[in-house]
């Protein structure tokens, strides 16, 4: 988690068991999530979790889950209780990989487009298909 700088968000409030009822609101849900997309306006943070799924034809469905929307103050906050979260989960599971963002997978596949050889590129474009790369990538130090 070096690669997150938390400096700024301060510390999460805390609030004592005797000062808050909990209940579960008949309309609780749980929902697993494999991927989030985020907007936000000057007044609040709005999350759509969605479930990605591949399908048998190769294409990909994303099913639309919950929205949480919170005000920016709290989302701030979330974000430093996230951050100690994966924190403690990597100190007792090991560090949790980064993934390719979707600029990154695109960046790829361009680099690999633009390696590819002219007659190879011809055909792509004439059956829609992907092109490999001629040449291999030197790896990145």
């Amino acid at each position: 988690m070096a690669d997150i700088d938390d400096s700024d968000v301060g510390e999460p409030e805390t609030i004592a068991a005797g000062d808050a009822t909990h209940f579960q609101s008949p309309k609780y849900v749980t929902v697993y999530a494999n991927q989030v997309q985020m907007a936000n306006t000057p007044w609040d943070i709005q999350m759509v979790f969605s479930s990605f799924q591949a399908s048998g034809n190769g294409k990909v469905a994303i099913e639309e889950l919950a929205t949480i929307i919170m005000s920016p103050v709290h989302a701030k906050v979330m974000a430093k209780v996230l951050i100690t979260q994966l924190r403690a989960y990597e100190a007792q599971f090991g560090v949790i990989p980064n993934l390719p963002t979707n600029l990154e997978l695109k960046a790829q596949a361009a680099a690999e487009a633009a390696d590819a050889s002219p007659a190879a590129k011809s055909a792509a474009k004439s059956t829609g298909e992907t092109v490999a790369p001629t040449k291999k990538r030197r790896p990145k130090k």
